[in-house]
């Protein structure tokens, strides 16, 4: 078993964005913001060691934007 490390990122490093969630909604469709969008660019991040940050690209690599980017969102 692997041993486990915990590392907290700063939050300035996060961004939080309201956004309109796509599909059906109602009367609210297009008019309110709906979703949450997270975005955290773990490629220039200083909380995570190098070591680290490389096998995390690795195992995220698909799931990153061109800009190293991990972003989740939440509807």
């Amino acid at each position: 078993m692997e041993d486990k490390i915990d590392y907290t990122v700063a939050a300035e490093a996060v961004t939080w964005e309201a956004v309109r969630a796509t599909g059906p909604g109602g009367q609210n469709v297009n008019k309110v913001c709906t979703a949450v969008r997270l975005s955290w660019n773990l490629r220039g991040s200083p909380s995570v060691p190098e070591q680290c940050r490389d096998r995390l690209l690795a195992r995220l690599g698909p799931r990153l934007n061109e800009a190293g980017e991990l972003v989740v969102t939440a509807r």
